[in-house]
């Protein structure tokens, strides 16, 4: 049995960059918004950076009820879940892979206006 401890969780802070999507998997509706976080960094001479990260995030079930409302570009949020890898092979059988975040809370620092 391995040592190393079971953990899989996420906290990330960033703004919303495109319009959320919605879709049905079997009776359960899921909702896909795309994250954008700043890191900023020194460069090499000692000037301040900023590095953008680009994450894609999926809320299920009663989250998509809660928040799809909110969930729109430019919202800044901040996401509790964990990670998630999708693999597969596409149509000329290469082997492709993909890591996701499932939410498991998300919190809407400023809401959107209506």
């Amino acid at each position: 049995m391995s040592r190393i401890p079971n953990i899989n969780n996420v906290q990330i802070a960033g703004n919303v960059v495109r319009e959320s999507d919605i879709r049905e998997v079997g009776d359960t509706r899921t909702l896909r918004i795309d994250l954008a976080h700043d890191h900023p960094y020194k460069d090499k001479k000692g000037q301040w950076q900023q590095f953008t990260s680009y994450f894609e995030v999926e809320l299920w079930g009663g989250l998509v009820d809660r928040y799809q409302q909110y969930c729109k570009k430019g919202t800044p949020v901040i996401v509790e879940g964990t990670l998630k890898q999708d693999r597969w092979e596409d149509k000329d059988l290469n082997k492709k892979a993909r890591v996701r975040i499932r939410a498991t809370k998300l919190h809407i620092l400023e809401y959107p206006q209506k």
